[in-house]
């Protein structure tokens, strides 16, 4: 599926309160012990319209993570923050809307969205930055504060965008691109090992490398949408997408080389940093990619919703998030879990 760009009409004001979860029934199973292996996935918290689609996931600790979201309007922007084991919904600026993704530095956590939206958490409070495009952004990612990276762009008529947050001004500005070499319009993704090791990833095969100079195109031959990307020393950099099948990239001497699979389409990858990764997706899906390779094990994660990130810490617990990304808004949204 391509990233969603829909309009809804939905004005919820923003509090901060514990967030009661959603007893209606979506396929997503219940929150209830019910005997599941150790390592299993369990929906910890369903979230009806009054929160919206859960889009993107990332923590410091298995403590302390956030999840971003909301629905697609002036005022949807979501962001639940676990507090002491308790999710609670944070205060986010009047007129931000749905949030799509969200990383932090140090003590800082920043998140974008719709509209242009781009939001940083200091302190405990989060304020809007200010943006230089209106355009939807998918993907923030830096390795400091120093230096922020985000993208964005519709997929369908926008031109892609890329943004760079300097730190010394605090401020954003839109960085030109290169020639991609494949006609894309969107980049969804960004993520690095360092500074000067920093990869984008995008529609049609769209890809970039920055090695702190300067960014270069590096589009994967096959064509295929790449949603989203990360990696660790030791699996290097992997990317997952496909549309109609999910598809697993690993760059390869600068390259990309990657395999098809008989599985509905990726949007979330997470790579554990001691061996092997997890994709998200379509239709509930979860896999465990091998070390080193493209053997994908399926796991159960008792929802057919659309799953749009995952994000884990080595040895465990992984978190998954999702929502009915494929149906009208207002949208509903799934946190799971695995231990």
């Amino acid at each position: 599926m391509r990233p969603i760009f829909m309009c809804a009409m939905l004005l919820v004001g923003a509090c901060t309160q514990p967030v009661a979860a959603d007893d209606s029934s979506d396929g997503s199973g219940s929150g209830s012990e019910s005997g599941e292996p150790h390592g299993a996935w369990q929906p910890v918290l369903q979230v009806d319209k009054e929160v919206g689609a859960l889009m993107s996931v990332w923590g410091e600790t298995p403590e302390d993570v956030y999840v971003v979201g909301g629905q697609p309007e002036s005022g949807g922007g979501r962001v639940l923050h676990s507090v002491d084991g308790e999710w609670v919904v944070e205060s986010l600026p009047a007129d931000v809307s749905m949030l799509n993704w969200v990383y932090g530095v140090g003590d800082l956590v920043w998140s974008v969205g719709m509209d242009g939206a781009i939001v940083r958490r200091e302190g405990g409070v989060w304020a809007a930055e200010t943006s230089p495009t209106d355009r939807v952004l998918w993907g923030v990612w830096g390795a400091s504060a120093d230096e922020l990276w985000a993208v964005g762009g519709d997929a369908v008529g926008d031109e892609p965008v890329l943004l760079r947050r300097d730190g010394a001004s605090a401020a954003w500005a839109s960085v030109e691109l290169p020639e991609l070499g494949v006609n894309s319009h969107g980049l969804f993704k960004v993520w690095g090992r360092a500074a000067d090791d920093v990869w984008i990833v995008g529609d049609l095969g769209a890809a970039l490398h920055y090695d702190g100079d300067a960014w270069t195109a590096h589009p994967d031959p096959a064509a295929v949408d790449i949603i989203s990307v990360w990696g660790s020393d030791a699996e290097g950099v992997i990317a997952v997408g496909g549309r109609a099948s999910g598809r697993i990239n690993r760059v390869d001497g600068g390259s990309w080389a990657g395999e098809t699979l008989a599985i509905p389409g990726l949007n979330g990858v997470w790579v554990d940093p001691e061996a092997g990764a997890t994709a998200v997706g379509v239709q509930g899906t979860i896999i465990r990619i091998s070390a080193g390779g493209y053997a994908a094990e399926a796991e159960d994660s008792g929802t057919n919703l659309v799953l749009h990130s995952v994000f884990g810490f080595a040895g465990g617990p992984r978190f998954a998030v999702g929502g009915s990304l494929l149906m009208p808004p207002p949208f509903t949204g799934v946190i799971l879990r695995a231990d």
